[in-house]
């Protein structure tokens, strides 16, 4: 199946009660062919969370609490989609991280990171459930081949402008023209 991954806490701002409302509410729902994978400590939505899968009936999403080292990049390995349906981020470096490993995000603006969705990286959304699950369909019809060129890009992108190398030399070329060399 094709793996969607929201890693995040369990906070109100992250968007993630409407992203589990729009996945109840989609075709992806109970559909054996799409998975919904929820990771991340909670921060006040669980109780919330658990109450929504229990009355869903849903058969295809799993909270699976915060995970760390080899247990999340097994996640990630095995992800297409990562969801980040925020209302504000400052910079989501998890985010980075998904596309290192070649995951589509659907992502909004408050996210911060507009450098994805201008090099058409990302499937934008808001955190409003329509737009959500508008994003979810679209990530739906991707054919195999758009979804491992698209995570390919992802991938080279965050390789090529978040790579140790590009970082030290940007901070050292702010260094060198904040001392007028």
């Amino acid at each position: 199946p094709r793996h969607f991954l929201f890693m995040a806490r369990l906070h109100h701002k992250k968007g993630l009660l409407p992203m589990v409302r729009a996945w109840l509410n989609s075709t992806l729902a109970n559909n054996s062919l799409y998975q919904l994978t929820i990771a991340g400590p909670d921060d006040g939505e669980l109780t919330a969370l658990k109450g929504l899968l229990a009355s869903s009936g849903v058969t295809n999403i799993q909270y699976v609490g915060a995970v760390y080292g080899a247990e999340k990049e097994v996640l990630l390995q095995r992800s297409h989609f990562y969801l980040l349906p925020s209302f504000s981020e400052g910079f989501p470096t998890s985010l980075l991280e998904a596309m290192q490993y070649g995951l589509i995000p659907l992502m909004t603006s408050g996210c911060n990171f507009p450098e994805a969705l201008e090099a058409e990286l990302a499937i934008a959304i808001t955190p409003e459930e329509a737009t959500i699950l508008k994003g979810l369909n679209q990530a739906a019809k991707l054919s195999s081949v758009d979804l491992n060129n698209w995570g390919q890009k992802a991938a080279a992108f965050v390789n090529q402008h978040y790579n140790l190398n590009h970082i030290a030399e940007l901070q050292y070329k702010l260094y060198k023209s904040l001392l007028g060399k």
